[in-house]
């Protein structure tokens, strides 16, 4: 097992253009540990994939925030979530980490958070049998390497490579909102029954969003087997 260092930054709870700006700014910093955080989006926001076309619905409303991502993967509906982010520069491996190789090595970090919550979750092996590239909402299909739960979708994930650095991001929903997804995106409301959040499965009195980052940061450190750093306000990424 390697072993790498984990810097967690802080937490931010502002606009999707701050909190895409932030994450593409963590993967330039590169450096020699992998770097965490965690955010929501205020106000609310869909993200959408860096490749992905024909985005932005007219039916969409005009004042709502829509911003592409550094990432691909299809478009994603920002409400009741937390959003991770994981970056670090390819020279830390001493291997060469394909995409799915760095997909699986977040998704054991994941797995490992939910463990520490009780949830029985898994990392999906199997390909899709729905046709991806086709759907606008991200949540419409599971990916290789992605977290389920009873075969339900949990959690949705995009990466990127560029100059030797990686990031992967990826919303974990806390309650999902089927009507205004659907008139976003297009989904049959009863889609919703494909997919899982976390308060289906959580007590939320107990589980706030603070204990989950918590359980969810001590899983990422103990898959990465290395030290935790705090990240201050005097060295976080402008």
């Amino acid at each position: 097992m390697s072993f790498f260092d984990l810097f967690l930054h802080p937490y931010y709870k502002k606009n999707a253009s701050f909190q895409m700006n932030y994450d593409q700014k963590m993967m330039e910093f590169g450096g020699t540990g992998i770097h965490l955080r965690f955010y929501k989006f205020d106000p609310p926001a869909v993200t959408v994939g860096y490749l992905q076309k024909n985005h932005h619905p007219v039916n969409w409303p005009a004042d709502l925030d829509v911003v592409k991502r550094p990432t691909g993967g299809r478009a994603v509906f920002h409400s009741n979530d937390i959003t991770y982010a994981v970056s670090c520069s390819e020279d830390i491996f001493e291997k060469k980490y394909s995409l799915i190789d760095f997909y699986n090595l977040i998704a054991e970090g994941l797995l490992s958070g939910m463990e520490k919550m009780g949830i029985e979750a898994e990392i999906y092996r199997r390909k899709s049998g729905r046709k991806y590239s086709s759907k606008v909402s991200c949540f419409s299909s599971i990916s290789i390497a992605e977290i389920v739960v009873g075969g339900k979708k949990l959690i949705g994930s995009a990466q990127c490579r560029r100059n030797k650095n990686i990031l992967q991001h990826g919303s974990i929903p806390l309650t999902i909102d089927e009507t205004t997804e659907s008139k976003l995106f297009g989904t049959d409301p009863s889609a919703r029954d494909q997919r899982v959040a976390l308060y289906d499965l959580l007590d939320p009195v107990y589980y706030n969003e603070s204990m989950i980052i918590s359980k969810l940061t001590e899983g990422f450190a103990e898959s990465f087997g290395g030290k935790i750093h705090y990240y201050h306000e005097e060295h976080e990424v402008k």
